[in-house]
C-alpha cells in the first residue's frame, strides 16, 4: 500500500484522535473507534478506514500547502509546454498570479519562485 498523503491539519486531528485513548490502547481498537465515531473527528472525515490503519502504522506522507502549490504550478507549466504556446494566455496568467501572490506575501517556494 502506498503512503497515505495527509495535511498538517489532518495529522493534528489524527493525533488528537489518537491521544483520546490510553497509550497502551491497541491500534485495531483505534481503527474501530474511528470507523464508528467518524463524525467526532471532523478533520479526518475524508480519510478512509484503510488509510487510518496505515496512518496508525506510520505509513503516511505529510503534504504541506507548499507541496500542493508546487504541484499546481508544475501541472500548469506542463500544460503550457504541451500546448506549444497556443492559447495559453489563461494559464500564463495563473502562473504569474501564483508568483505575484507569493511575492506579495514574501513567501519563497522552491520550484515556483526560487
Amino acid at each position: 500500500m502506498d503512503k497515505v498523503k495527509i495535511t498538517p491539519e489532518q495529522l493534528h486531528d489524527f493525533n488528537n484522535f489518537k491521544d483520546f485513548f490510553a497509550e497502551d490502547a491497541k491500534k485495531e481498537f483505534l481503527a474501530v473507534e474511528y470507523s464508528i465515531n467518524k463524525k467526532k473527528y471532523q478533520g479526518l472525515e475524508d480519510i478512509s478506514f484503510d488509510q487510518i490503519v496505515a496512518i496508525l502504522y506510520d505509513n503516511y506522507e505529510l503534504i504541506t500547502p507548499e507541496d500542493e502549490l508546487r504541484e499546481y504550478y508544475r501541472i500548469l507549466k506542463g500544460y503550457i509546454d504541451a500546448k506549444d504556446g497556443v492559447n495559453i494566455e489563461s494559464e500564463k496568467g495563473q502562473l504569474e498570479g501564483v508568483k505575484e501572490t507569493l511575492r506579495l506575501l514574501n513567501i519563497r517556494i522552491e520550484g515556483v519562485n526560487i
